[in-house]
Order: C-alpha cells, then structure tokens, then sequence
C-alpha cells in the first residue's frame, strides 16, 4: 500500500491487540496509530488482565473494545497482535489461529520446540480467513 491512501472502511484490517504492555504503549501503538490515520486499520479491541493497560489502549484508540478476558477478544478481529507474556503466548496463538484469525507474535511463537510445533500445527490446520 502507499503511503497517504486510503482504504474503505469495509476493506480495513480490524487489529485485536492481544497484552497491551511497554512493547505495545512505547513502540507498536505509533505504528498502529498511523495506520489508523491513514485508514488501513481500525484497533477494534485491546485485552490484558491489567485494567491501566487497557485504559491506555483507549485513550490511544477511541471506540476500541476493552476485555479482561482473552476468550472475549471478538469475532470481527481479523489480526491478533499476540503481545502477551511468553508463558500465554503459543497458547493465545494457537486459538486465534483456530478462530481463523492472522496473528503477528511480538516475541518468538513460543517457549519451547514443543510449544513452536503447536503453532506450526495450527497454522498448517486450515485456511485463514480474510
């Protein structure tokens, strides 16, 4: 995509962001901003447990849903920005994968060889959806 151009509303990425610590405040949340103004992404969710860190996610992203909950990020999220501890992480990727949703992994996908090949295995299970 250009820099400046803009995208229907109905063609936007629709970002769920997924832990909303220092990576996320300090370094993601401009780029996600930007976007946003350029309309090629709208952030339509923010979860952590902790509920500052949600509250900063609103102030950045007006209108963005707040949920204390992982199994409450919603079913209109297409991209899952998995920025959680990594003790969550191949747990929380793996459920977005079988949701159907893109995830991007701020940190490596999981602890272990063994948590890795679980994402592998549910990225390979099926189609994802647009």
């Amino acid at each position: 995509m250009q820099t400046g151009r803009r995208q229907a509303e109905g063609s936007q990425v629709r970002v769920g962001i997924v832990g909303c610590g220092a990576i996320v405040e300090k370094i993601l949340a401009r780029a996600l901003e930007y976007l946003a103004s350029i309309q090629s992404l709208r952030v339509v969710a923010a979860y952590d447990p902790d509920p500052a860190r949600r509250d900063l996610m609103a102030a950045r992203f007006p209108g963005c849903l707040l949920v204390d909950s992982f199994s409450r990020l919603p079913a209109e999220v297409n991209l899952a920005i998995v920025a959680s501890p990594v003790k969550y992480y191949a747990r929380q990727t793996v459920e977005l994968l079988r949701r159907r949703v893109h995830v991007l992994c701020e940190k490596p996908m999981g602890f272990d060889s063994e948590e890795c090949r679980g994402v592998i295995k549910a990225f390979k299970a099926g189609p994802r959806r647009t």
